[in-house]
């Protein structure tokens, strides 16, 4: 009974859901219905319920290998843009069927959906549906313009027996088909269709609205974050993903309303330097003089001491501010006060630096506005501290610190070459705001800190 019921469905899966292209599909069929005979032929030798759901995953992977391999195109609600089959990598059980598209479970290691809703817009064969559940998406709709794409996703999720991973055949350019709230929305490759209706798509985005460019050699910033930005104000570039062979990149930005969405410690997405790879002009002008050295976790008001006083011994370069070491021991041997008092007071030796480093125009124009008392300076001086309390304990803690920030400029300028906590990839940056938690996480020997990467 459960070999013919199993059975049955095959002619239902091929007449039914893929009725738009069945060129070739007709083989899948006369295929299915050979083996229907066979175990008509063979009642007496009932197969398993385990042999039945096998031969069924083997029909399944026949007809989705065949609805991959018809040559066809399908093409968009506006301006009618052609998308071919096979445009993304799927998986089919331990198997990646590669497509136009690279595979991008790399990427979506960076997330963490748990416990959230997501909404795959222009989703395709559900690829990213699909990895989006795999990261603990508690749910997934996919909106795909062209049934046909629907009909095959949909078949693909059966044979990895995805669950909760929902794919509808609807138009992104009808705001009207936005009518549900999702935690989570992605728009890869879609953005002339979401632009449109962004005005009545934000409203339904609670957390991030994760978009993929198109070629990167568009001005990113007037193209595609300005008109998001919008809708949510913050946002960090998270990678470099394909374009196609050998036509060009296009970028991933993740955007929020609050910035708090974008830590690493809310936990939607992973985004950090790697400060042991990376090589940070500064520091490498610091190293060069005092050399190797890292503090344990454990280090006492004596070791700051201790090193604070080996440096001021090896010159004076007050001068050259963040690039010296002065500016550094001054720090150094400020914490030890620091810890010893339990608060900043007036004679701190890093209080008079900042100061001094402050009255320089060329330290920091900006900080040196907001910085006008000594109230505020005092307050600055204690809250980096603080950081460097939190650095001392570990790698763990110092995830929970506040994002760095990496400023990226267009074209291959940085004098930073900053690599991706995650991606492992090099960028090379021009500005940072984020200077003494990198000094302090090199000292401690920290490998990585939370960042937001942005466009110049």
């Amino acid at each position: 009974m459960v070999w013919m019921s199993t059975f049955g469905m095959s002619d239902y899966l091929i007449s039914s859901v893929l009725p738009k292209y069945d060129l070739s599909l007709v083989r899948a069929l006369e295929i299915v219905k050979v083996r229907n005979t066979m175990a008509n032929s063979n009642s007496n030798e009932k197969a398993t319920t385990v042999e039945a759901v096998a031969d069924l995953k083997r029909s399944l992977l026949s007809l989705i290998e065949s609805s991959l391999s018809q040559q066809y195109i399908s093409k968009s609600s506006l301006n009618e843009i052609p998308t071919g089959n096979r445009y993304q990598s799927v998986q089919l059980g331990e198997a990646v069927r590669v497509g136009f598209r690279a595979d991008r479970s790399v990427l979506f290691d960076m997330f963490d959906f748990t416990g959230r809703s997501v909404l795959d817009c222009g989703c395709n064969l559900g690829e990213l549906s699909r990895l989006s559940r795999k990261r603990n998406a508690s749910l997934v709709d996919g909106y795909e313009y062209d049934d046909y794409f629907v009909n095959i996703g949909r078949l693909i999720n059966s044979y990895n027996d995805v669950t909760r991973v929902s794919l509808y055949q609807k138009d992104l350019t009808n705001p009207a088909n936005f009518v549900n709230e999702y935690d989570v929305t992605l728009a890869f490759s879609v953005f002339p269709y979401v632009l449109p209706v962004i005005d009545s798509l934000a409203p339904k985005v609670k957390e991030a609205f994760i978009l993929e460019t198109h070629d990167v050699k568009s001005n990113l910033v007037d193209t595609y974050i300005a008109p998001i930005q919008k809708h949510f104000k913050y946002y960090t570039f998270l990678d470099i993903t394909d374009h196609s062979a050998g036509q060009g990149s296009r970028a991933v930005l993740m955007f929020a309303r609050t910035p708090e969405v974008l830590t690493h410690r809310h936990g939607l997405v992973k985004s950090t330097v790697n400060i042991a790879s990376s090589r940070f002009d500064y520091l490498n002008s610091i190293a060069a003089k005092v050399g190797a050295v890292t503090l344990p976790t454990t280090a006492s008001v004596q070791d700051f001491l201790g090193l604070a006083s080996r440096w001021a011994e090896l010159s004076d370069d007050h001068e050259k501010l963040i690039s010296g070491v002065s500016y550094w021991m001054s720090m150094v041997k400020g914490y030890a006060e620091f810890k010893e008092a339990g608060v900043v007071s007036s004679d701190n030796t890093y209080l008079k630096c900042l100061k001094n480093a402050l009255a320089n125009e060329k330290f920091d124009p900006v900080l040196s506005g907001a910085l006008k008392t000594e109230d505020q300076i005092i307050s600055r001086a204690t809250m980096r501290f603080k950081d460097v309390d939190i650095l001392a304990k570990g790698q763990a803690s110092a995830l929970g610190l506040d994002a760095i920030r990496v400023l990226i400029p267009f074209g291959d300028t940085g004098k930073h070459h900053i690599v991706h906590g995650e991606t492992g990839k090099t960028l090379k940056v021009r500005t940072l705001d984020g200077y003494h938690r990198i000094f302090w996480a090199w000292l401690f020997g920290v490998q990585k800190l939370p960042a937001v990467y942005h466009f110049e």
